[in-house]
Protein backbone atom coordinates (compact mmCIF):
# COMPACT_ATOMS: atom_id res chain seq x y z
CA UNK A 1 0.00 0.00 0.00
CA UNK A 2 1.23 3.29 -0.82
CA UNK A 3 -0.51 6.73 0.47
CA UNK A 4 -1.29 10.17 -1.58
CA UNK A 5 -2.71 14.01 -0.67
CA UNK A 6 -3.02 16.73 -2.28
CA UNK A 7 -4.17 20.52 -2.03
CA UNK A 8 -5.48 22.88 -4.59
CA UNK A 9 -6.03 26.58 -2.70
CA UNK A 10 -8.92 28.81 -4.28
CA UNK A 11 -7.74 32.27 -2.89
CA UNK A 12 -6.17 34.87 -4.92
CA UNK A 13 -2.34 34.34 -5.71
CA UNK A 14 -2.53 32.01 -3.54
CA UNK A 15 0.65 29.46 -2.99
CA UNK A 16 0.79 25.84 -1.75
CA UNK A 17 2.67 25.95 1.70
CA UNK A 18 5.47 23.59 1.21
CA UNK A 19 5.37 22.84 5.39
CA UNK A 20 1.80 21.99 5.26
CA UNK A 21 1.87 19.81 2.33
CA UNK A 22 4.87 18.25 3.61
CA UNK A 23 2.89 17.75 7.21
CA UNK A 24 0.06 15.83 5.16
CA UNK A 25 2.46 13.95 3.61
CA UNK A 26 4.31 12.99 6.65
CA UNK A 27 0.32 11.99 8.47
CA UNK A 28 1.06 9.20 5.85
CA UNK A 29 4.57 7.12 6.78
CA UNK A 30 2.80 4.33 8.13
CA UNK A 31 1.64 3.54 4.79
CA UNK A 32 4.29 4.40 2.83
CA UNK A 33 7.99 3.70 4.73
CA UNK A 34 10.04 3.21 1.89
CA UNK A 35 10.17 6.69 -0.13
CA UNK A 36 8.62 10.27 -0.38
CA UNK A 37 7.71 13.15 -2.82
CA UNK A 38 6.00 16.50 -3.17
CA UNK A 39 4.93 18.55 -6.41
CA UNK A 40 3.74 22.20 -5.81
CA UNK A 41 2.88 24.33 -8.73
CA UNK A 42 2.03 27.40 -7.22
CA UNK A 43 -2.18 26.91 -5.75
CA UNK A 44 -2.02 23.27 -6.13
CA UNK A 45 0.23 20.32 -4.21
CA UNK A 46 1.01 16.51 -4.17
CA UNK A 47 1.82 14.30 -2.15
CA UNK A 48 3.07 10.76 -1.85
CA UNK A 49 4.63 7.60 0.44
CA UNK A 50 5.58 4.77 -1.72
CA UNK A 51 5.55 0.87 -0.56
CA UNK A 52 7.57 0.05 -3.03
CA UNK A 53 6.52 -3.30 -5.20
CA UNK A 54 6.90 -2.44 -8.61
CA UNK A 55 10.47 -0.94 -10.05
CA UNK A 56 11.66 -0.56 -6.81
CA UNK A 57 14.60 1.69 -7.48
CA UNK A 58 12.82 3.91 -10.01
CA UNK A 59 9.37 4.33 -9.52
CA UNK A 60 9.76 7.95 -7.30
CA UNK A 61 6.74 9.83 -7.03
CA UNK A 62 4.58 11.69 -8.02
CA UNK A 63 5.31 10.73 -11.59
CA UNK A 64 5.65 13.27 -14.57
CA UNK A 65 5.24 12.87 -18.03
CA UNK A 66 8.30 14.23 -20.78
CA UNK A 67 7.05 17.97 -20.48
CA UNK A 68 6.63 17.85 -16.83
CA UNK A 69 2.87 19.39 -18.11
CA UNK A 70 1.09 16.09 -16.46
CA UNK A 71 1.88 14.81 -12.96
CA UNK A 72 0.13 11.98 -11.11
CA UNK A 73 0.70 10.39 -7.54
CA UNK A 74 -0.81 7.04 -7.44
CA UNK A 75 -1.78 4.04 -4.85
CA UNK A 76 -2.79 0.30 -5.87
CA UNK A 77 -1.74 -1.70 -8.75
CA UNK A 78 -2.65 -1.42 -12.64
CA UNK A 79 -2.92 -5.52 -12.96
CA UNK A 80 -3.01 -4.53 -16.90
CA UNK A 81 -0.31 -2.26 -17.25
CA UNK A 82 2.44 -4.22 -18.92
CA UNK A 83 -0.75 -4.26 -21.91
CA UNK A 84 -1.05 -0.53 -21.87
CA UNK A 85 2.83 -0.19 -21.54
CA UNK A 86 3.00 -2.38 -25.08
CA UNK A 87 -0.10 -0.36 -26.60
CA UNK A 88 1.92 2.93 -25.89
CA UNK A 89 5.12 1.59 -27.03
CA UNK A 90 6.02 5.16 -28.81
CA UNK A 91 5.60 6.88 -25.39
CA UNK A 92 9.41 7.11 -23.51
CA UNK A 93 8.51 5.85 -20.31
CA UNK A 94 10.75 6.67 -17.97
CA UNK A 95 10.53 4.84 -14.99
CA UNK A 96 9.02 0.77 -14.95
CA UNK A 97 5.97 1.90 -12.13
CA UNK A 98 2.29 0.75 -12.91
CA UNK A 99 0.72 4.20 -12.58
CA UNK A 100 3.20 5.92 -15.20
CA UNK A 101 1.26 3.94 -17.79
CA UNK A 102 -1.64 6.22 -16.58
CA UNK A 103 0.20 9.52 -18.42
CA UNK A 104 -0.25 8.13 -22.26
CA UNK A 105 -3.46 6.79 -21.43
CA UNK A 106 -4.67 10.39 -20.03
CA UNK A 107 -3.33 12.10 -23.66
CA UNK A 108 -5.11 9.96 -25.72
CA UNK A 109 -8.48 9.41 -23.88
CA UNK A 110 -8.87 12.09 -21.03
CA UNK A 111 -11.01 11.20 -18.06
CA UNK A 112 -12.09 8.52 -20.26
CA UNK A 113 -9.00 6.52 -19.60
CA UNK A 114 -10.82 4.96 -16.87
CA UNK A 115 -12.73 2.75 -18.99
CA UNK A 116 -9.02 1.33 -19.91
CA UNK A 117 -7.74 0.82 -16.41
CA UNK A 118 -7.99 -3.19 -14.66
CA UNK A 119 -6.74 -3.16 -10.68
CA UNK A 120 -7.15 -1.89 -7.64
CA UNK A 121 -5.97 2.04 -7.42
CA UNK A 122 -6.61 5.77 -6.35
CA UNK A 123 -4.89 8.19 -7.55
CA UNK A 124 -4.77 12.42 -8.49
CA UNK A 125 -3.91 13.49 -11.80
CA UNK A 126 -2.89 17.01 -12.50
CA UNK A 127 -2.71 18.68 -16.09
CA UNK A 128 -0.88 21.99 -15.32
CA UNK A 129 -1.90 23.15 -19.53
CA UNK A 130 -5.31 22.95 -18.57
CA UNK A 131 -5.58 23.08 -14.95
CA UNK A 132 -7.59 20.26 -14.87
CA UNK A 133 -7.56 17.82 -11.88
CA UNK A 134 -8.71 13.94 -12.26
CA UNK A 135 -9.19 12.31 -8.68
CA UNK A 136 -10.32 9.09 -9.47
CA UNK A 137 -10.41 5.33 -7.83
CA UNK A 138 -11.42 1.81 -8.62
CA UNK A 139 -15.21 1.08 -9.76
CA UNK A 140 -15.04 -0.86 -6.23
CA UNK A 141 -13.37 1.19 -4.05
CA UNK A 142 -10.66 -0.79 -2.21
CA UNK A 143 -8.09 1.36 -2.25
CA UNK A 144 -8.99 4.82 0.13
CA UNK A 145 -10.09 7.99 -1.36
CA UNK A 146 -11.26 10.83 0.31
CA UNK A 147 -12.10 14.92 0.09
CA UNK A 148 -12.92 17.56 1.96
CA UNK A 149 -14.61 20.90 0.45
CA UNK A 150 -13.43 22.92 3.58
CA UNK A 151 -9.27 23.09 2.56
CA UNK A 152 -9.60 26.77 2.87
CA UNK A 153 -11.02 26.85 6.19
CA UNK A 154 -9.10 24.64 7.60
CA UNK A 155 -5.71 25.70 6.41
CA UNK A 156 -6.62 29.42 7.28
CA UNK A 157 -6.87 27.54 10.38
CA UNK A 158 -3.73 25.79 10.84
CA UNK A 159 -1.94 28.98 9.90
CA UNK A 160 -3.17 30.68 12.75
CA UNK A 161 -2.32 28.18 14.87
CA UNK A 162 -5.49 26.87 15.31
CA UNK A 163 -6.85 23.10 16.24
CA UNK A 164 -9.08 21.07 14.12
CA UNK A 165 -10.45 17.78 15.74
CA UNK A 166 -12.14 15.26 13.95
CA UNK A 167 -14.71 12.81 15.38
CA UNK A 168 -14.68 9.51 13.13
CA UNK A 169 -18.13 9.04 13.76
CA UNK A 170 -20.71 11.39 15.70
CA UNK A 171 -21.15 10.26 19.03
CA UNK A 172 -23.21 13.09 21.68
CA UNK A 173 -21.35 11.76 24.19
CA UNK A 174 -17.85 11.41 22.83
CA UNK A 175 -18.36 14.94 21.14
CA UNK A 176 -18.70 16.45 24.47
CA UNK A 177 -16.13 15.35 26.13
CA UNK A 178 -14.14 16.28 23.45
CA UNK A 179 -15.16 19.91 23.53
CA UNK A 180 -14.43 19.70 27.41
CA UNK A 181 -10.51 18.36 26.89
CA UNK A 182 -9.79 20.16 23.92
CA UNK A 183 -11.44 23.36 25.08
CA UNK A 184 -13.40 23.63 21.39
CA UNK A 185 -14.22 27.27 20.54
CA UNK A 186 -16.09 26.37 17.35
CA UNK A 187 -18.84 24.14 16.43
CA UNK A 188 -20.29 23.50 13.14
CA UNK A 189 -22.93 20.87 13.18
CA UNK A 190 -26.40 19.91 11.13
CA UNK A 191 -29.12 20.61 13.30
CA UNK A 192 -30.05 17.61 14.34
CA UNK A 193 -26.38 16.68 16.17
CA UNK A 194 -26.79 20.38 18.03
CA UNK A 195 -30.43 18.28 19.61
CA UNK A 196 -28.56 15.54 20.52
CA UNK A 197 -25.87 17.36 22.18
CA UNK A 198 -28.35 19.25 24.43
CA UNK A 199 -30.17 15.80 24.79
CA UNK A 200 -27.25 13.96 25.95
CA UNK A 201 -27.65 13.55 29.96
CA UNK A 202 -23.74 14.47 30.10
CA UNK A 203 -24.75 17.91 28.43
CA UNK A 204 -25.62 19.47 32.33
CA UNK A 205 -22.46 18.52 33.66
CA UNK A 206 -19.80 19.53 30.72
CA UNK A 207 -17.74 22.45 30.63
CA UNK A 208 -18.52 24.14 27.15
CA UNK A 209 -17.48 27.35 27.67
CA UNK A 210 -14.82 27.47 25.70
CA UNK A 211 -17.39 27.31 22.54
CA UNK A 212 -17.83 30.69 21.43
CA UNK A 213 -18.90 30.27 17.77
CA UNK A 214 -21.97 28.46 16.26
CA UNK A 215 -22.58 27.52 13.05
CA UNK A 216 -24.87 25.28 10.93
CA UNK A 217 -26.19 23.75 7.62
CA UNK A 218 -27.91 21.29 5.76
CA UNK A 219 -31.52 21.89 7.14
CA UNK A 220 -33.42 24.52 8.87
CA UNK A 221 -32.94 24.99 12.21
CA UNK A 222 -36.54 25.44 14.48
CA UNK A 223 -36.35 28.56 16.60
CA UNK A 224 -37.39 26.22 19.57
CA UNK A 225 -33.76 24.67 18.98
CA UNK A 226 -32.01 28.23 18.03
CA UNK A 227 -33.50 29.51 21.14
CA UNK A 228 -32.20 26.38 23.34
CA UNK A 229 -28.60 26.46 21.92
CA UNK A 230 -28.16 30.54 22.12
CA UNK A 231 -29.16 30.05 26.00
CA UNK A 232 -26.84 27.08 26.64
CA UNK A 233 -23.87 28.36 24.89
CA UNK A 234 -24.66 32.10 24.70
CA UNK A 235 -21.93 32.64 21.49
CA UNK A 236 -20.79 35.19 20.47
CA UNK A 237 -20.95 34.13 16.72
CA UNK A 238 -24.21 32.09 15.53
CA UNK A 239 -24.24 31.66 11.95
CA UNK A 240 -27.03 30.03 9.65
CA UNK A 241 -24.94 28.59 6.73
CA UNK A 242 -27.31 27.79 3.95
CA UNK A 243 -26.01 25.84 0.84
CA UNK A 244 -26.52 22.87 -0.85
CA UNK A 245 -24.97 19.36 -2.91
CA UNK A 246 -24.09 21.89 -6.02
CA UNK A 247 -23.33 25.13 -4.40
CA UNK A 248 -21.27 25.38 -1.41
CA UNK A 249 -22.92 28.54 -0.57
CA UNK A 250 -25.88 30.16 -1.35
CA UNK A 251 -26.66 32.79 1.80
CA UNK A 252 -25.25 33.50 5.37
CA UNK A 253 -26.94 34.94 8.22
CA UNK A 254 -24.34 35.83 10.83
CA UNK A 255 -26.88 35.95 13.60
CA UNK A 256 -29.36 33.26 13.73
CA UNK A 257 -31.26 33.62 16.68
CA UNK A 258 -32.06 37.14 16.14
CA UNK A 259 -32.99 36.10 12.70
CA UNK A 260 -34.68 32.83 13.06
CA UNK A 261 -35.66 31.53 10.13
CA UNK A 262 -33.90 33.85 7.82
CA UNK A 263 -31.36 32.63 4.98
CA UNK A 264 -29.52 35.55 4.97
CA UNK A 265 -27.71 37.27 2.73
CA UNK A 266 -25.78 36.45 -0.26
CA UNK A 267 -22.43 34.31 0.53
CA UNK A 268 -18.84 35.29 -0.77
CA UNK A 269 -18.74 35.17 -4.50
CA UNK A 270 -22.18 34.12 -4.56
CA UNK A 271 -24.96 35.96 -6.39
CA UNK A 272 -29.04 34.58 -5.38
CA UNK A 273 -32.33 36.17 -6.61
CA UNK A 274 -35.83 35.38 -5.38
CA UNK A 275 -38.41 34.04 -8.16
CA UNK A 276 -41.66 32.97 -8.67
CA UNK A 277 -42.43 29.71 -7.38
CA UNK A 278 -41.29 26.90 -9.94
CA UNK A 279 -40.89 29.69 -12.45
CA UNK A 280 -39.02 28.64 -15.60
CA UNK A 281 -37.76 32.03 -16.61
CA UNK A 282 -34.75 33.31 -14.14
CA UNK A 283 -35.95 36.82 -15.00
CA UNK A 284 -39.22 35.69 -13.25
CA UNK A 285 -38.82 38.20 -9.86
CA UNK A 286 -40.96 37.38 -7.00
CA UNK A 287 -42.24 40.78 -6.02
CA UNK A 288 -41.78 42.77 -2.68
CA UNK A 289 -43.64 40.02 0.09
CA UNK A 290 -44.41 37.41 -2.31
CA UNK A 291 -43.49 33.56 -1.55
CA UNK A 292 -40.62 32.55 -4.28
CA UNK A 293 -37.72 30.16 -4.25
CA UNK A 294 -34.36 31.39 -3.96
CA UNK A 295 -32.15 30.64 -7.23
CA UNK A 296 -27.96 30.82 -7.27
CA UNK A 297 -25.61 31.52 -9.72
CA UNK A 298 -23.64 28.06 -11.32
CA UNK A 299 -20.97 30.34 -12.39
CA UNK A 300 -19.13 30.50 -9.10
CA UNK A 301 -16.01 29.61 -6.76
CA UNK A 302 -18.98 28.12 -4.82
CA UNK A 303 -20.60 25.87 -7.50
CA UNK A 304 -19.55 22.21 -8.13
CA UNK A 305 -19.25 22.05 -11.41
CA UNK A 306 -18.76 17.72 -11.35
CA UNK A 307 -22.73 18.32 -10.07
CA UNK A 308 -24.45 20.38 -12.82
CA UNK A 309 -22.61 18.97 -15.83
CA UNK A 310 -24.16 15.64 -15.12
CA UNK A 311 -27.70 16.08 -17.67
CA UNK A 312 -29.91 14.30 -14.98
CA UNK A 313 -29.50 15.82 -12.17
CA UNK A 314 -29.64 18.91 -14.46
CA UNK A 315 -33.02 18.60 -15.76
CA UNK A 316 -34.54 18.49 -12.21
CA UNK A 317 -33.12 21.51 -11.15
CA UNK A 318 -31.94 23.99 -13.99
CA UNK A 319 -34.46 26.81 -14.11
CA UNK A 320 -33.22 29.19 -17.23
CA UNK A 321 -30.41 27.78 -18.86
CA UNK A 322 -29.86 31.04 -20.66
CA UNK A 323 -29.35 32.99 -18.17
CA UNK A 324 -26.01 32.99 -16.42
CA UNK A 325 -26.61 33.91 -12.92
CA UNK A 326 -29.61 31.51 -11.34
CA UNK A 327 -30.20 28.03 -12.07
CA UNK A 328 -30.85 26.46 -9.29
CA UNK A 329 -33.84 26.18 -6.91
CA UNK A 330 -32.74 27.07 -2.91
CA UNK A 331 -35.65 27.79 -0.90
CA UNK A 332 -39.08 28.68 -0.83
CA UNK A 333 -38.80 32.75 0.80
CA UNK A 334 -40.68 35.85 1.20
CA UNK A 335 -38.82 38.90 -0.42
CA UNK A 336 -38.40 41.70 1.78
CA UNK A 337 -38.17 45.19 1.04
CA UNK A 338 -34.90 46.53 0.21
CA UNK A 339 -32.03 44.86 -1.25
CA UNK A 340 -30.32 44.67 1.98
CA UNK A 341 -33.02 43.21 3.91
CA UNK A 342 -32.06 39.09 4.84
CA UNK A 343 -34.10 36.29 2.89
CA UNK A 344 -37.53 35.42 5.35
CA UNK A 345 -37.00 31.46 4.66
CA UNK A 346 -40.73 30.43 4.89
CA UNK A 347 -39.60 26.58 4.26
CA UNK A 348 -36.98 24.69 2.71
CA UNK A 349 -37.97 22.53 -0.42
CA UNK A 350 -35.73 19.53 -1.13
CA UNK A 351 -33.51 19.85 -4.11
CA UNK A 352 -33.66 16.48 -6.76
CA UNK A 353 -30.32 15.57 -7.04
Amino acid sequence: MCGICGVVDLSPDARVDPEILGAMNLALAHRGPDDEGTFIDNDVGLGARRLSIIDVEGGHQPVHNQDRSVWIVHNGEIYNHRELRERHASYAFRTGSDCEVILPLYRERGPELLDDLSGIFAFVLYDRRSGDWLVARDPIGVMPLYHTMGVRSLLAMALIDGCFVCQPRFDAGDALALIARERLTNLFLVPTLFHDLLEHPDFAATDVSSVRKLGFAGMAMTDGLLGRLAAAFQPDLFVNHYGSSEIYTFTIEDDAPARPGSAGKAGINQRIRVVELDADDADATAAVGEEGEIIADLISDEAFEGYWRRPDADGAGERDRRHPAARRPGARVRRDNGQAAPLRLVRRRRLAL
